[in-house]
């Protein structure tokens, strides 16, 4: 007979009629029995019944009592609990009699906590839930996930619950359901003390100093608030708002356009959102979508008559409107970059003798209209009206023409500061105000392909700005009575400067690229201590009318192989105290009738002259010509001249064509001069023709033959070696 614990049970083929030992423990040994295999098979089997001690079945509803613990099978019920009617089941799992859920849950003697539950009623009665799990602290409505380790909420991580005795760890969600409010991350501290964080999960651990993304934070308790910090730290400490304290960054809203802000369907009142057409904040406000600004205001008046109580306004134009009060003084602070689209009126009729400062704070006034209209204009005659426009850019785009700031009327004082002025068309500002000093505070006026950045028609004066671009003109200046303390530049194929003026230009800078610096074109313009510079056009072009210059530097480029002056106009006007240093691989200077120049140094290197004289009204004294790489002066036509006196010609090309004057011409006069050449072969003055010239208390040196043979000397006394004196 084969033993039954000698082979693994499930390999038995049990005989219904055969005997089998088996050995058993009884307590204290170890005892043999026999049992026989239909016994065994039906054991096996057992067809849903629990025999009790005496071997008896048991009934449907069934419970056994194993030592301290009790096994339950009543009215569809599993329960394993223990004896103790203090504690209650550990475990049960059952069916409502609708059969609609199933529940595997703890039960204690005061409630139940649910452990997980398939439901489609929610288990307190309100509302419907589908599949979840969840747990239910006894006697309060609290919905946790986790291991409760110790009876008081204190659970381990991965596990969290909202509790007002909770300190709590790892979590991914919590739900409470009384305030309904929503956490994502880790709590430090307790809930109920104003310094408890909830922090984000980075994604690897938890951090509190750098965090990501949170999803949705609410609370309907009113004395809570939510405050997140710059690292997404959030705090929930007494008082109902939203904190954000970061001071690097700032709170992005939800961009739209105007057909999409129409579109939101049943707008909340005070909704706002970021407009991108109008590029500013919009609210809805009950009614309709209106600027964030309209009733807060973007613009700041305060007035005198409103003893410096500020008023508000979204409209620039409606708000400097306001001002146009007689013997008022108004400050407009602008608050936001602002979008106009037709001019604004910074003065009319009625406000004289007030006082206007418009300070944009560093912001932007745009108008992208494509047509000609601008930005600001001051029109009317208001002889003591005072107006200020500082800190701030003034933009106009797609520019037809027009003027972008137009400063008009009469008597009018005008002034600007730290401005920045750009047009892409027309003129950036345009001046016909008369009478008084516009002074610009440092401002930069550009225009980029258009006619000019400044175009200045007043009769008064103009100071302290730089105008520069790619326009026409930089700065135009047609009948101002000074204009000075300025710089103008122009980058394009423009000129720099432009003047039919009779006024005094002085003080400034001036730069052009291809075209003319500056170009003397009507009147009779004074300039005076300036710096002038072409990189490849003429210095200064006056092809048509004369001029005066005082205490200068006129030079080119390396590149250049214009003339550095071009004088053709007529008048008795001066070059006095000044240089011109010509870098480029032409004439210096070329001079007509009526060109004079006295205290002036030229210098060049090149094979070209520093001097080309052509009309017998010419005068220059006191002046040095140097050239190192050629002749100084030449004479181009006949039977006309120029006279020199006290000035000092010096070649230093060495070479025997290193002349140190050339002359084609009959009525060259020089007085009290000196000629000097480093090649011996060169000629002091030279002919290529029969000419004849006058030459008075003069020397010579460095020249074998200083005065060519094609050269007559007028004189009375000879002195030899080719010297006279008259």
């Amino acid at each position: 007979m084969a033993k039954i614990n000698e082979y693994p049970l499930e390999r038995f083929t049990f005989g219904d009629d055969d005997y089998y030992d088996i050995d058993y423990w009884d307590g204290a040994v170890y005892q043999s029995a026999k049992i026989k295999g239909s016994t065994i098979k039906a054991a096996m089997s057992g067809g849903g019944s629990i025999l009790a001690a005496d071997g008896q079945v048991m009934p449907a509803d069934r419970s056994q009592d194993l030592a301290s613990f009790k096994l339950s099978l009543r009215d569809g019920v599993f329960t394993l609990g223990t004896v103790d009617a203090d504690f209650g089941s550990i475990f049960q799992a059952t069916k409502d009699s609708g059969n609609t859920y199933a529940t595997i849950k703890t039960k204690t003697n005061d409630n139940a906590a649910l452990i997980l539950d398939i439901n489609t009623a929610d288990v307190t009665g309100a509302g419907n839930k589908t599949a979840f799990i969840q747990f239910r602290d006894a006697g309060v409505s609290k919905y946790i996930f986790g291991t409760n380790t110790d009876g008081v909420a204190n659970f381990s991580d991965n596990s969290f619950f909202i509790s007002s005795s909770a300190q709590l760890t790892d979590y991914i969600q919590a739900i409470d359901r009384d305030t309904e409010s929503f956490v994502i991350g880790r709590q430090v501290g307790n809930p109920l003390n104003d310094n408890a964080k909830f922090l984000i999960n980075n994604g690897n651990s938890f951090d509190t100093t750098e965090l990501d993304n949170v999803l949705m934070l609410s609370s309907r308790d009113e004395t809570k608030k939510w405050s997140v910090d710059k690292d997404m730290v959030m705090s929930h400490t007494k008082a109902q708002s939203l904190e954000l304290t970061a001071t690097d960054r700032g709170l992005l809203l939800n961009r739209v356009t105007t057909a999409q802000m129409n579109g939101i369907a049943s707008p909340t009142t005070n909704e706002i959102v970021y407009n991108t057409d109008l590029n500013g904040l919009y609210r809805y406000d009950g009614a309709a979508w209106v600027a964030l600004s309209a009733g807060y205001g973007i613009i700041e008046v305060i007035r005198d008559s409103d003893n410096g109580v500020p008023t508000y306004y979204a409209d620039l134009q409606t708000a400097i409107s306001t001002t146009y009060t007689a013997s008022e003084s108004s400050i407009v602070n602008v608050l936001s970059n602002i979008v106009v689209n037709t001019d604004i009126i910074l003065s009319d009729n009625s406000n004289d003798s007030n006082s206007l400062i418009v300070d944009l704070n560093g912001f932007e006034i745009k108008n992208s209209q494509s047509d000609s209209t601008g930005i600001f204009k001051i029109v009317g005659s208001c002889s003591n009206l005072n107006v200020s426009v500082k800190n701030g850019r003034i933009v106009k785009e797609n520019s037809t023409g027009g003027f972008t700031i137009d400063v008009g009327g009469t008597k009018n004082r005008v002034s600007f500061e730290n401005l920045y002025c750009l047009s892409d068309g027309g003129t950036t500002l345009d001046v016909s105000n008369t009478g008084y000093e516009m002074d610009l505070g440092g401002s930069i006026i550009e225009n980029i392909g258009g006619t000019y950045s400044i175009f200045n028609t007043g009769t008064g004066i103009i100071k302290n700005f730089i105008a520069k671009g790619t326009a026409n003109v930089t700065y135009r200046e047609d009948s101002g009575q000074l204009a000075c303390d300025f710089i103008t530049i122009n980058s394009g194929s423009g000129d720099a400067l432009f003047t039919r003026t009779s006024g005094l230009i002085q003080n400034f800078y001036a730069y052009a690229n291809s075209g003319s610096t500056i170009v003397p074109s009507g009147g009779l313009p004074l300039l005076k201590s300036f710096y002038a510079y072409s990189e490849t056009g003429r210095v200064i072009d006056a092809t048509s009318n004369s001029y005066s210059a005082f205490d200068f530097i006129l030079e080119n480029g390396s590149s250049n192989t214009d003339y550095v002056i071009w004088s053709t106009g007529v008048g008795d006007r001066e070059n006095n105290r000044g240089s011109i240093i010509n870098n480029g691989t032409g004439n210096g200077v070329f001079s007509n009738n009526g060109t004079k120049m006295s205290y002036v140094d030229i210098y060049q290197n090149n094979s070209s002259y520093c001097v080309v004289a052509r009309g017998n009204t010419n005068l220059y004294k006191y002046c040095d010509f140097t050239n190192a790489g050629g002749a100084t002066l030449i004479d181009n036509q006949q039977s006309l001249g120029a006279t020199f006196k006290f000035c000092n010609f010096k070649s230093e090309l060495d070479t025997a064509s290193g002349h140190s004057v050339i002359t084609q011409n009959d009525s060259f006069i020089f007085e009290n001069c000196s000629f000097e050449v480093v090649n011996s072969s060169a000629n002091c003055i030279n002919a290529i023709a029969s000419r004849t010239t006058s030459i008075v208390n003069s020397t010579f040196k460095g020249a074998t033959t200083p005065i060519n043979a094609n050269i007559t000397v007028t004189a009375s006394t000879d002195l030899s070696n080719g010297n006279r004196q008259i």
